[in-house]
């Protein structure tokens, strides 16, 4: 009987340091994933507030007021209505691009040790992000390209609704013409 209550009192003991353990380790752990793993997640972060900003934008411009854009006036006390829509949406989307931009920036910064104002440069010259990460020797799937439009594909072809990002379809139902071909 008494070593019972010693063993429960040995696991009560365990648990506790165990919970204290992991109440400190778990921020630590929070972040296992490499730096570049974390600066990729962080543009994929701002990737994705990007394209919810830019649909409720798109929503606004129908004459819809979506729920993204209707909290943050009433965050900000403002009255909702298609105005306040407009200018915030407007101001949300510009802000969200500013993001996706500095995040794809220092990506690349960190990714290939170019100054952040060299790749900026680059980007105010009117070059791609693609082209960018080319011209530095990263490959375009580093920056989240690419991704948006292979999603697009492959919704598109489990509903069977729509084409692909290209705007083709999936190669069925076309017209066979024999055309002149080669040197002839």
């Amino acid at each position: 009987m008494v070593q019972s209550k010693n063993k429960t009192g040995f696991v009560a003991a365990l648990l506790a340091v165990m919970l204290l353990l992991a109440a400190t380790v778990t921020p630590a752990a929070a972040q296992t994933g490499t730096p570049e793993e974390e600066m990729l997640a962080g543009v994929a972060r701002a990737m994705n507030r990007y394209h919810e900003i830019q649909n409720a934008y798109q929503a606004v411009q129908r004459g819809e007021i979506p729920a993204v854009i209707a909290e943050e006036l009433k965050r900000k006390n403002q009255p909702v209505n298609m105005e306040t829509a407009r200018s915030e949406s407007e101001s949300l989307l510009l802000d969200a691009q500013d993001n996706l931009e500095e995040n794809r920036v220092r990506c690349l910064s960190q990714k290939t040790g170019e100054p952040e104002a060299v790749i900026q440069a680059m980007r105010q010259s009117g070059k791609g992000w693609g082209r960018i990460a080319r011209d530095l020797g990263v490959h375009p799937s580093a920056l989240g390209l690419g991704n948006s439009a292979a999603k697009a594909r492959a919704s598109a072809k489990k509903t069977g609704k729509g084409a692909g990002a290209s705007g083709q379809g999936s190669g069925k139902n076309k017209v066979k013409t024999k055309g002149k071909g080669k040197n002839k």
